[in-house]
């Protein structure tokens, strides 16, 4: 059967649902364009005048879609793509995602806070960020490099979760779940303002699962068990966010953790044990403080307190019942000052100043029996300078200028610029021709990480990874239903940062050894016909290269093709569908993996009153597919879930 047939099939068993909602109230696209995102420039700004190419996902959407994780939410936006090592999920932004690198080229922010820590770069985005989304506003993507805005890590997009601020939210929800794979959660989230202009908002999710049970041919030994593994992928997770605000002050709470076995055999661990685990944890907590001093200028202030902490727990394929462990501890604080002058109608100059101090930054390995083998505590401090310039050179002529200087003790300093010029034709269209640079300072692991036993060395001589990126933008508004939006762009990354075998001892290190380049376009288009009716599909073309050999990168889809329709059935029930067309990624292993067709489906009842029933189905066809793996793995794609199922019960006070 030819890959596409399952999925035009199951685009038209939804085709109902655009009947059902053609006799409803047409709904405003208006409110969908008029949304503010503030992870562009570092202030609010309707998407149309932010100098990126830029998605907005819509609590709707992730109410509509039922998504559960950011990594599902995102999987939805052009030219972004997953990998799953069933330990970690990682993000691939237009071509780009190298194996195992914890998304550390991707900066992840929670109201503006960075989560990305600075031991690995490492950032959240699948159950190892267990928060509620339904208690999310919004989630900003804005594609390209951003470290003009936000410094190190930005240097393939910024993604911004944005939780509901009290004026948003009225009463609370409770729901529990169960599903596939033996999983269980509970999630709540509610808040509301209060007299005095007090107001806050909670949410709390906690989720457990089994896990599948799994084969690997690469294992189908006796000794280890035939290859086939039980017990081993499970998944225990908790989180809570808050916000708070009175007058000027805003306040923004995050703590959260997940313990998740890892069933793959990955990094030399005994197949099939289940101590094989790893624990992630973070707490955040920010404040934010903003007041206009007159009508032209307003001054803003943050300050943040942060701990992530991991350990690891690897029971080793070679000594018997040794069991290797790996303990992070990384604690920091931070804070940004910054002034926003309006000097006229047409001219607008945004500066700042921002210092964050990691006082601590500790790596250690060691094992059960007493043993230890590598242990560093690294502080440093980062300053930063940024501004940014934003011109009205005529009625339909904006020019955006942006310059920032980071400043770090062993990397040394990276200065880099962002240039944007948007015309503006007509009130339905907006042109944008971009470049901009972004950064990605090497981390602790990177540069310090000696261990004989595992044939690693450090090297302090490490410079900053380098993109730089043109871009043209093309979006426009056809008709009061429709927008479409194209890109066509092109990323030269320099500097990259990959491990290597030293020939002289037999080690191996970190270095600067990889030029790339990034070459492809996407189209986006957004449909809001009518009320109850949200649709939305894409296209993405990417070829991303190494410049010395002309090999297509690993792990780099060449299309993607996705596609998403949510309407009503009836007055009370509602329906959902979205689809995923891939083709096969190159493996660090020389193979590739066969493309793929992803159906993920769901049903709700919403009557009116305080009860709802939800039912969503992943990976509707039941196709089999894979995802590459990282150089700790035997196996050279990793197998995912087939078709599974969750039923969600919420009630509303």
């Amino acid at each position: 059967m030819k890959p596409w047939i399952p999925a035009v099939t199951a685009l038209l068993a939804l085709a109902p649902l655009a009947a059902a909602a053609a006799h409803e109230p047409a709904a405003d696209l208006d409110e969908l364009l008029a949304v503010r995102v503030s992870s562009a420039s570092r202030f609010d700004q309707v998407a149309r005048r932010a100098p990126a190419s830029v998605t907005i996902i819509t609590s709707e959407e992730i109410d509509r879609f039922g998504y559960r994780t950011l990594a599902e939410a995102l999987a939805s936006v052009p030219g972004l793509y997953f990998s799953y090592d069933r330990n970690y999920s990682y993000v691939g932004v237009r071509g780009f995602s190298r194996p195992t690198d914890y998304n550390n080229r991707v900066l992840i922010l929670l109201d503006g806070y960075r989560l990305n820590e600075d031991v690995y770069g490492y950032a959240p985005v699948g159950t190892d960020l267990p928060i509620d989304l339904r208690a999310v506003e919004r989630i900003e993507v804005v594609r390209g490099p951003g470290s003009v805005a936000f410094g190190t890590a930005a240097m393939l997009a910024v993604v911004n979760v944005v939780l509901k601020h009290p004026e948003a939210v009225a009463g609370s929800e409770v729901a529990v779940e169960a599903g596939s794979y033996e999983r269980y959660g509970l999630s709540a989230h509610g808040g509301g303002e209060r007299p005095g202009g007090f107001g806050a908002t909670w949410s709390l999710q906690g989720s457990d699962a089994a896990g599948a049970n799994l084969y690997y041919p690469e294992y189908d030994a006796p000794e280890t068990g035939g290859g086939r593994t039980r017990g081993t992928d499970g998944d225990r997770n908790f989180g809570a966010t808050a916000v708070a605000g009175f007058g000027p002050f805003e306040l923004t709470a995050l703590a959260i953790e997940r313990q998740k076995g890892f069933p793959t055999g990955a990094w030399g661990v005994r197949f099939g044990d289940p101590e094989a685990r790893t624990t992630d944890g973070w707490q955040l907590l920010g404040l934010r403080w903003e007041r206009p001093l007159d009508e032209r200028l307003t001054l803003s202030a943050r300050g943040q307190v942060g701990h992530y902490a991991y350990d690891g727990v690897y029971p080793s394929a070679r000594f018997g019942d040794r069991n290797w462990m790996e303990s992070t501890d990384n604690a920091w604080w931070g804070a940004d000052l910054q002034a926003r002058w309006e000097q006229s109608s047409r001219h607008r100059l945004t500066a700042g100043l921002e210092y964050r101090d990691n006082t601590r930054a500790d790596y250690r390995t060691f094992d059960n029996l007493g043993g230890s083998a590598f242990q560093a505590d690294h502080p440093f401090q980062v300053t930063s300078l940024f501004a940014e310039d934003e011109l009205q050179l005529g009625e339909d002529l904006l020019l955006t200028l942006g310059l920032r200087h980071d400043d770090y003790p062993e990397a040394g300093s990276s200065t880099n610029p962002r240039l944007a010029l948007i015309y503006f034709p007509d009130r339905a269209t907006s042109l944008k021709l971009l470049y901009g640079r972004a950064f990605r300072a090497p981390n602790l692991y990177e540069t310090r990480y000696d261990d004989v036993r595992s044939a690693a060395k450090g090297n302090l001589d490490l410079r900053p990874e380098v993109v730089e990126t043109a871009e043209l933008v093309a979006e426009r508004r056809l008709g009061e239903s429709l927008f479409a939006e194209v890109s066509v762009f092109r990323s030269q990354f320099h500097d990259l940062i990959d491990q290597r075998l030293d020939p002289a001892d037999g080690l191996y290190q970190y270095r600067n050894t990889v030029r790339a380049t990034s070459t492809g376009a996407e189209l986006d288009l957004r449909l809001r016909c009518c009320r109850g009716l949200l649709a939305y599909g894409s296209a993405s073309y990417q070829r991303t290269e190494d410049d010395a050999t002309g090999e297509r990168l690993s792990n780099s889809p060449r299309l993607l093709l996705k596609a998403g329709l949510s309407g009503h059935l009836t007055h009370d029930w509602r329906a959902a569908v979205e689809l995923t067309r891939e083709s096969g990624r190159s493996t660090v292993q020389g193979t590739t993996t066969d493309s793929f067709v992803l159906a993920d489906a769901s049903v709700s009842w919403e009557p009116e009153g305080p009860f709802s029933v939800e039912l969503q189905v992943r990976n509707l066809l039941d196709t089999d597919y894979a995802y590459p793996g990282g150089f700790e793995h035997r196996q050279d794609a990793i197998v995912q879930d087939g078709r599974s199922f969750t039923l969600r019960l919420g009630a509303r006070f």
